[in-house]
């Protein structure tokens, strides 16, 4: 199950936080570009050598390269979604002075 966290920063720290997100794919990316070199190698084996090819294996191997594709995506889906938003608060003008007052907050019984 995937649960979405949210979670503060201050502002000149959210490309940072950001950077640090992406970072966290990296075992995924190793586990693709492993996984991508073996599957040929393990195809381009000689059907009538001693070591034919491992079809169950190479089956396997596909399966676990779209798992590491779609982390990766969804990560990189999660810190575009950062910048972006990042980017569009940057943009916007800053609010004028009175409306940055802090609200007390409502007392309910």
């Amino acid at each position: 199950m995937k649960v979405k966290l949210s979670y503060t920063v201050d502002e000149e720290d959210v490309l940072v936080e950001a950077g640090k997100l992406w970072t966290l794919c990296q075992s995924d990316v190793k586990q693709f570009i492993d996984l991508f070199q073996e599957v040929p190698v393990e195809l381009s084996k000689d059907l009538e050598g001693a070591e034919p090819p491992n079809i169950d294996r190479c089956i396997s191997m596909i399966d676990e390269v779209r798992e590491a594709l779609l982390k990766m995506d969804n990560r990189a889906l999660e810190v575009l979604s950062i910048i972006k938003g990042y980017s569009l608060h940057r943009l916007e003008p800053s609010p004028p002075e009175e409306a940055q007052k802090p609200v007390p907050p409502e007392i309910t019984e």
